[in-house]
């Protein structure tokens, strides 16, 4: 089972393990090669003052090891949405944690901010990411072409939603 917490200091290892990972890093918008300990722990401090975004450590509720980090990002409460995201180190891929992670994420967005609308954006070339939204019951909303330059190439989004309502009759006995 996992939990979530506020990012430590602790983490900053651990971010910079999948930050230096080509292999995670090549379905992400950026290219944290060059990030250091430093820019880990920047972003771990910054986690804790920017009330448009919440930015958690996904841990193992066993030992609190950091899995990985999941945020919403860009919460409008106006408009009542946000994007959410979510990133995990190898070891814990494969192991449902990010399905696990993202419910509850969801639930929190839903039930406790009152939000109406979850989104994400989705390298057209990360079919993996893709299908585990969908089976999620994101539906794919449209693409922004050529948006990225990533990988010597400019590259397309695809922008996935998921509804309070829609969320809610999938999810509402299940944690």
């Amino acid at each position: 089972m996992i939990i979530f917490r506020d990012l430590e200091e602790k983490d900053a290892p651990f971010m910079l393990e999948w930050m230096h990972d080509k292999e995670i890093t090549k379905f992400y918008s950026f290219d944290g090669s060059d990030y250091t300990t430093q820019t880990a722990l920047d972003f771990i401090a910054k986690s804790h003052t920017d009330d448009k975004s919440i930015h958690l450590a996904i841990t193992d509720d066993k030992d609190d090891e950091y899995l990985g980090t999941i945020s919403l990002q860009f919460i409008d409460k106006k408009n009542s949405n946000a994007m959410y995201s979510t990133v995990l180190r190898t070891k814990a891929q494969g192991k449902g944690v990010a399905k696990q992670a993202v419910i509850k994420i969801l639930k929190y967005a839903f039930e406790d901010l009152g939000l109406h609308k979850i989104h994400i954006n989705i390298l057209d070339f990360n079919a993996r990411s893709i299908t585990f939204h969908e089976k999620l019951g994101f539906e794919y909303e449209g693409t922004i072409r050529q948006h990225l330059y990533k990988n010597g190439k400019f590259n397309n989004l695809k922008l996935y939603d998921l509804f309070k309502k829609d969320f809610l009759k999938m999810y509402m006995d299940k944690d």
